[in-house]
């Protein structure tokens, strides 16, 4: 699943009910926010692209294994870094993906949004996780990269992310140009 996400430079105001992990202060503007809800969704909102490894050690207190990368712009990860779930198979194949008919994109829009990944990671007011969805040794693998339009001058961040479940071994992040950019 890949979207495009407009991130404030604030933090969200989390419900009475809601846990606000702590995140290390270094005296800067925190880099993200996590918050925990009674329905066991999380919410992680990045204000900038830093500490991908203490959102990776908060997000395993709150019991989910994750893999965060943050890229520069205009690079991805190779492909190949691990393994997909088996819910996430779809008859999407290398030719639609490069389709640009909007018709051929709404249907690989429909099938990426039955996926388990897609339940399980979702572009919502940040990136929510929802871990009821993601199985036993089953690892969030997210991506996150600088988004060429990002608005000049505006505050906030804004990133693309790419979000999936895998069952692991997951490959160090080999840094490749992304040709959608």
């Amino acid at each position: 699943m890949r979207t495009r996400r407009i991130v404030g430079w604030g933090l969200a105001a989390a419900a009475a009910a809601a846990v606000a992990v702590p995140m290390v202060s270094t005296g800067q503007s925190p880099a993200y926010a996590l918050v925990a809800y009674p329905n066991g969704s999380i919410n992680l909102k990045i204000n900038e692209l830093r500490d991908a490894d203490q959102v990776v050690r908060d997000l395993a207190e709150l019991g989910v294994r994750a893999d965060i990368v943050y890229l520069p712009l205009g690079k991805r990860c190779a492909d190949g870094r691990a393994p997909f779930v088996a819910g996430d198979d779809t008859p999407i194949t290398p030719e639609m993906m490069a389709d640009d008919d909007p018709a051929t994109q709404r249907k690989i829009r429909e099938w990426a949004s039955h996926t388990d990944s897609a339940r399980a990671i979702q572009p919502k007011d940040g990136i929510t996780i929802n871990p009821q969805f993601i199985g036993p040794g089953q690892i969030v693998m997210i991506e996150v990269a600088e988004n060429v339009d990002k608005p000049a001058g505006s505050p906030g961040v804004v990133w693309m992310f790419t979000g999936r479940l895998t069952p692991g071994p997951i490959q160090p992040c080999r840094i490749v140009d992304n040709p959608d950019e």
